[in-house]
């Protein structure tokens, strides 16, 4: 069982709802992608990264090389156009942002693919209630490991990050979306003591743990300009693996904002929301 959503110690009320729109909105992906794995094709990646759509003049991590992975495309209603990304192209984004996000070799393993086309979706907020929002077409990729699962999203006109995250599977092998004890509301108490010791510990070395976080997101690759500012929001806790993730809001000098969550110890991602994610989900 994992508590994607972030469930904030002592700063709820400091969750934004463009955060909140982002984990719904890579929540829901996840469940899309789960419910179709049954109509799926298997294709092809002979091709050369010198073949590739114009989007791929982009930044490639470094140590990335090209393997020989399978793409598993799941068959939807909608394909791209002409001038969206081919499944080709989309697939070796997504090759590269895995490897920049936990440097996992790919060889040999299957990338799940699926298009999601426009699409609109509801929130709702306390002060203006309901709103409806568009969603943009994109591309999402789901890599299934032997202890943990990998779900990015990108844009599928520009090949930009929209987001990336993983989670640890349970000893059952089940997706927490899939979970029955994910989905009830009670929260076990033993959690919400885990994750008030995980705040007060971060909060007593505060200014140390900030400039550990901002060493690692600043030199991750994922911000287009230097950080302006860091801010420490509060925890979450992934049952299946027991580790609490620290959650930061990054604004860097050009005002773009990014949403990263951090595991503990400071040293991994747990997930990455961009700024081409807010502007994706927020029309």
């Amino acid at each position: 069982m994992i508590f994607s959503k972030q469930i904030f110690t002592n700063s709820l009320k400091k969750v934004s709802a463009t955060t909140l729109v982002g984990v719904c909105a890579l929540f829901s992906t996840q469940m899309l992608i789960s419910a179709d794995l049954n109509a799926s094709t298997i294709v092809p990646t002979s091709y050369n990264l010198s073949e590739l759509h114009t989007a791929m003049n982009r930044q490639i991590p470094d140590g990335y090389i090209k393997t020989n992975y399978t793409v598993d495309l799941i068959e939807k209603s909608g394909k791209p156009s002409a001038s969206e990304l081919s499944l080709e192209d989309a697939t070796e984004i997504m090759a590269q942002e895995i490897f920049r996000f936990s440097k996992e070799d790919l060889s040999n393993q299957t990338l799940t693919m699926i298009y999601s086309p426009v699409s609109t979706f509801r929130t709702f907020e306390k002060d203006k209630g309901y709103k409806d929002h568009e969603s943009l077409a994109s591309w999402n990729c789901r890599l299934k490991l032997s202890t943990y699962m990998i779900n990015v999203s990108i844009d599928s006109s520009t090949g930009e990050l929209l987001t990336i995250g993983m989670h640890y599977l349970s000893k059952s092998n089940v997706p927490y979306y899939e979970d029955e004890e994910f989905m009830s509301n009670d929260i076990n108490p033993a959690i919400t003591k885990a994750m008030d010791s995980a705040d007060k510990n971060f909060k007593s070395n505060k200014a140390q743990n900030l400039g550990k976080a901002e060493k690692l997101i600043s030199q991750a690759g994922y911000l287009s300009d230097p950080i302006k500012s860091i801010e420490y929001t509060g925890v979450g806790y992934e049952g299946n693996s027991d580790l609490v993730t620290y959650s930061f809001e990054i604004t860097t000098t050009s005002d773009k904002q990014y949403h990263f969550t951090l595991y503990e110890g400071l040293t991994r991602f747990s997930g990455v929301t961009t700024p081409a994610h807010r502007e994706h989900f927020n029309r």
